[in-house]
């Protein structure tokens, strides 16, 4: 479905600069890596937290946000360089993109209902070949416009390797029910099956594709590419095969308690030496986990599931070495920002500093636990997201220290605080008032599919939930006195991120539609006369959306790429541009917008002209970095 945008309402639009760029840093992955891709001279990291990152020859990484989701597999493409991602929920959204690098600009996009098992470009760059765990087994794309080429017309099967000559005539599969399969792309039809071991993980092709090679139950199999024959079966411990196809050895890296092993099985023309050689024993530094591999004549690059990105070179050592690191860690993350009292904070993950752009950051107190932070009339709450942690309150009145006051029964979803009343959301299902009067906490909801819930008066709590649950509705009305639910008329199939205007009169949220008709709409609910409207629509699912109101204006980063702000009185919409992270959370006042993203790297923007003042990372060394 095309994703459009509109306002339900007559609008003039406001646009910005829209496109943004890229930043070099050595800082690691905020997560695992995934998947690595090596490519004139330069090295591709993919993983958890949605980024890319180029590695050039240089020293320094090109960062840049591809996606919300977790990305678990990267291709380049030989001709041009564009990149292939494959990113998933884990669950329902299994979805293949092509991008322009240097422009950072998705070329297509496509939704596939099954998990991805490979991933690659033709020889030629013509077509992109997805593996899939369905039955149809293969797609394959056109890269440059994302059309579906009905290159084979007799299923192979699921797929977990694939590959295609230069000419881009013929292709080798491997499908995990035991073949090795060629198929005649000018007409789509199998040329030969080959029946070998069913099930081999980490497939490929090496010894200029003569020999093809999997793992499985602990011994390494060889096979004649081009027959049955069974060339070797050597034991072996969980190896990630790292050769290239051009490569007459088979090289592969075996983990070895807490280090690991680069080995090498030589071959000789069909031959294969069933003692494989020890080329080198190493360690990280981190003492992480490899979680991927990749040779290049003689580099061999190695992504970690600290993030972290490490390299040696494929020449035997005798003496245990420790791999040469590429990242290097030089900025904390800001895990939450808010103001008050005209000032700005920052919460990193060691510590909590005031201050902005201009005046630079003053350190208020160590942090060692918590994730976010809510502001009050005079202080904070301070709570960790996804834990039980006990919340904590502090203030400049009892010296930033941290005072437990509320201990969850179980993990803290989410917190909104009204005039001395505090809204915990415990896991998906329990919503608690704590009063700061009397010191007193009780359950005003329990139910199941629990999104978001916010106080809209003394009197009235407002839910936002799946509608899958009971009641059927995405959205209740629960008296706080009596606890009586109304389930309020929205067609929705879950709604979240809840937030009032300043009167007090309206609330905002984000509502999602699934199915055949999927869309995600910005509303707005005025309790006085039951009324919903949908604000801002998008033509997808987008489940990071959020909702923020302040000076007039109704502020959300849905599209899952940049903030737009819509003025409630003229309905005027403004588009601030996004930085090389995607955005997750706001915090301003009449001057100054700021802009948390997704990398722990904050944006300002003057209020009035939405014009961008600056990018900035907070050091190790509590210092403002621009970048």
């Amino acid at each position: 479905m095309k994703k459009t945008l509109s306002i339900i309402a007559a609008a003039v639009f406001c646009v910005f600069n829209i496109f943004a760029q890229s930043y070099f840093s050595t800082q690691p992955h905020s997560g695992s890596i995934n998947a690595l891709a090596i490519a004139d001279n330069a090295v591709y990291t993919a993983g958890q937290d949605g980024f890319i990152i180029k590695w050039t020859t240089d020293g320094s990484g090109e960062h840049y946000q591809l996606s919300d989701l977790e990305i678990k597999m990267i291709a380049v493409n030989p001709l041009n360089n564009n990149l292939a991602i494959y990113e998933t929920d884990g669950y329902s959204v299994n979805r293949v993109s092509v991008w322009d690098w240097e422009k950072h600009t998705r070329k297509f996009a496509k939704r596939l209902s099954d998990s991805i098992s490979s991933l690659n470009f033709s020889a030629n760059g013509a077509y992109l070949m997805i593996g899939t765990n369905a039955i149809d087994g293969i797609i394959f794309l056109d890269a440059n416009r994302g059309a579906v080429l009905r290159k084979v017309k007799e299923s192979p099967r699921m797929v977990t390797y694939s590959v295609a000559s230069k000419s881009g005539k013929t292709s080798f599969m491997y499908t995990p029910l035991g073949y090795m399969i060629y198929t005649d792309l000018t007409k789509g039809t199998t040329k030969r099956e080959i029946a070998i071991e069913t099930n081999l993980s980490n497939p490929l092709l090496f010894n200029n594709n003569l020999m093809f090679a999997g793992y499985k139950d602990g011994y390494i199999y060889i096979y004649h590419s081009m027959n049955d024959t069974i060339l070797a079966r050597i034991k072996a411990k969980n190896p990630i095969f790292i050769s290239s196809e051009n490569d007459e050895d088979l090289y592969y890296v075996e983990p070895d308690g807490k280090n690991y092993s680069l080995k090498m099985i030589q071959t000789e023309g069909t031959e294969v030496f069933a003692d494989p050689l020890i080329v080198k024993n190493f360690g990280i530094n981190q003492k992480s986990q490899i979680t991927c591999v990749k040779k290049s004549g003689n580099i061999i690059v190695a992504a970690c599931k600290n993030g972290t990105v490490h390299y040696t070179n494929a020449e035997p050592e005798t003496e245990f070495i420790t791999l040469a690191e590429i990242s290097e860690r030089v900025y904390e993350n800001i895990c939450d920002v808010a103001n008050f009292n005209d000032t700005f904070y920052f919460l990193t993950e060691s510590s909590l500093f005031s201050g902005t752009q201009e005046s630079g950051l003053t350190e208020i107190m160590k942090n060692k636990k918590y994730t976010n932070m809510l502001p009050t009339e005079n202080g904070f709450i301070l709570w960790a997201k996804n834990t039980s942690t006990p919340l904590a309150y502090c203030s400049e009145e009892n010296g930033w220290t941290p005072t437990d006051f509320f201990t969850p029964s179980i993990s803290v979803q989410n917190l909104h605080y009204e005039n001395e009343k505090l809204i915990v959301l415990e896991g998906s299902s329990t919503v608690n008032l704590y009063d700061f009067n009397t010191k007193q906490s009780r359950t005003i909801f329990k139910g199941t599919g629990v999104q978001d819930a916010i106080l809209f008066s003394d009197d009235d709590l407002y839910v936002a939930k799946s509608a899958s649950t009971s009641p059927k509705s995405a959205l209740l009305h629960v008296d706080v006195k009596t606890q009586e639910t109304v389930a309020l008329p929205i067609n929705a199939e879950t709604a979240f991120s809840l937030s009032k205007n300043t009167a007090g009169t309206v609330f905002y949220g984000v509502s999602v539609y699934s199915g055949s008709s999927r869309k995600t709409d910005i509303f707005s609910y005025t309790p006085a006369t039951g009324t919903y409207s949908a604000i801002l629509q998008w033509g997808d699912e987008d489940t990071q959306a959020f909702t923020w109101f302040n000076n007039g204006k109704l502020y959300t980063n849905i599209g899952k790429t940049q903030i737009r702000a819509l003025s409630i009185s003229t309905k005027k919409e403004s588009l601030y541009a996004r930085n090389a992270s995607l955005p997750v959370k706001l915090a301003g006042d009449k001057d100054k917008l700021l802009v948390l993203n997704k990398d722990g790297s904050i944006s300002w923007f003057d209020a009035k002209t939405n014009a961008k003042l600056a990018n900035c990372h907070i050091t190790l060394a509590g210092e403002w970095l621009e970048f």
